[in-house]
């Protein structure tokens, strides 16, 4: 049975004087867009912060971030007309968390077996929100980038 649950992950580097965003790069196959990790609760037993680690493990090869911040953002959005009878339900709920890695964190899109991602790349937060396709996206990656600049200048 398919769960209506899924999690996304905003990484980011601490680079001093700004911050970097991690951005993948999908497949052709997959419409060919920037967005962050994303991916589905497995199952029942699974909780959101553990699909959320496995999710980030499974697309990008990072095993030890140096914090996950969550309740970052969740939003609602519909699931396409072609697949609510695969499926059983009509719209898909997403919490975003954000993790915060080393700045010499290697990202290893090939040990993906999906091969859903063909690219990375690390961008500001101007570059990041530009590229980013959906605006939950960007919406998830404003509010973020609000609460680092805010424990950045300790208010």
């Amino acid at each position: 049975m398919e769960l209506n649950k899924k999690v996304q992950a905003i990484i980011f580097r601490d680079r001093g004087h700004y911050f970097e965003y991690l951005l993948l790069h999908t497949n052709p196959q997959r419409r060919s867009f920037w967005q962050n990790v994303t991916g589905k609760v497995e199952n029942e037993n699974e909780d959101l912060k553990s699909a959320i680690i496995r999710e980030v493990f499974e697309e990008t090869g990072i095993e030890n971030p140096q914090r996950i911040i969550d309740n970052i953002y969740s939003f609602k959005y519909p699931v396409r007309e072609e697949f609510k009878e695969k499926y059983g339900f009509d719209e898909f709920e997403e919490e975003v968390f954000a993790m915060e890695v080393e700045n010499n964190t290697v990202i290893n899109i090939d040990s993906n077996k999906s091969k859903e991602h063909d690219d990375f790349i690390w961008c500001s937060y101007d570059g990041a929100h530009e590229l980013l396709e959906y605006d939950s996206n960007k919406k998830a990656l404003e509010i973020l980038n609000e609460k680092l600049v805010k424990e950045k200048l300790h208010l």
